[in-house]
């Protein structure tokens, strides 16, 4: 569907360009709402590895660092 079609193109859009922060913050962002958390996490992370600043990652990582503590998937 949608959600696959988006994550095959922003897993290219990170291998065109790893240090673009953007494209781990939207794969974290699909990974949450499709209901990974751990994979959620680990974009985010990266984003934020990549870029300090990133209010979207680390609010993202936030979300989902809140959501595993309480094991709600």
């Amino acid at each position: 569907g949608q959600q696959e079609c988006a994550r095959v193109g922003f897993e290219k859009a990170i291998t065109q360009n790893p240090r673009e922060p953007s494209s781990y913050v939207n794969l974290g962002a699909l990974y949450l709402e499709a209901g990974n958390p751990g994979a959620a996490a680990r974009y985010f992370a990266e984003a934020l590895a990549l870029d300090s600043t990133s209010a979207a990652a680390r609010d993202g990582l936030a979300r989902t660092r809140a959501i595993l503590r309480s094991g709600d998937t």
